[in-house]
């Protein structure tokens, strides 16, 4: 089966299913299954797509039609800019969280030497966003879910900023 067919298949599958972004949806579980940009899924639409990749599309697929989220089925999303793991472990983060990022980064310098804690750190977005904007800044990440500290502790080394943060398990 050829990208443009796989990619009918998914928009079909996911509005039957009521997912009011099918459209777009469709082309980005596609594009990770494929590891291609969604920009440049279209100028590959004719090219065929190996038994493998279909099979994994269409789990994805269901998965999706199953109400799982996009982020968890394709493992990673955006916050501020930075490409985050993303799975059960911790709420998906949300755009609208990214004002609190902005607020934080208008009152501290860019060069302030402080300590910022994140309670109920979860990914690891809001402190990880914060500390890729203040090279100076440290940061301690707590959290009563040592699975969501697995996942922050994960995010933080993907963006090479482990050095800097103290993560503890603990409800605070």
């Amino acid at each position: 089966m050829i990208i443009s067919a796989l990619l009918e298949l998914g928009r079909d599958r996911l509005q039957a299913a009521g997912i009011e972004a099918a459209g777009l949806e469709r082309r980005l579980l596609l594009a990770a299954v494929l590891g291609l940009e969604t920009s440049t899924l279209l100028m590959h639409e004719d090219e065929y797509v190996s038994p493998g990749n279909r099979a994994l599309f269409e789990d994805w697929l269901e998965r999706r039609v199953q109400s799982e989220p996009l982020q968890h089925i394709i493992g990673q999303t955006e916050f501020y800019g930075l490409s985050l793991h993303s799975d059960k472990r911790a709420l998906i983060p949300r755009p609208d969280t990214e004002c609190l990022v902005d607020m934080a980064l208008e009152t501290i310098a860019e060069d302030a030497d402080i300590r910022l804690a994140d309670l109920g750190t979860g990914s690891g977005c809001i402190l990880l966003a914060l500390l890729s904007r203040l090279p100076q800044a440290t940061g301690l990440g707590l959290d009563k879910s040592s699975a969501a500290l697995d996942l922050a502790r994960e995010n933080a080394a993907r963006h090479s900023l482990s050095g800097r943060i103290d993560f503890i398990c603990q409800d605070w």
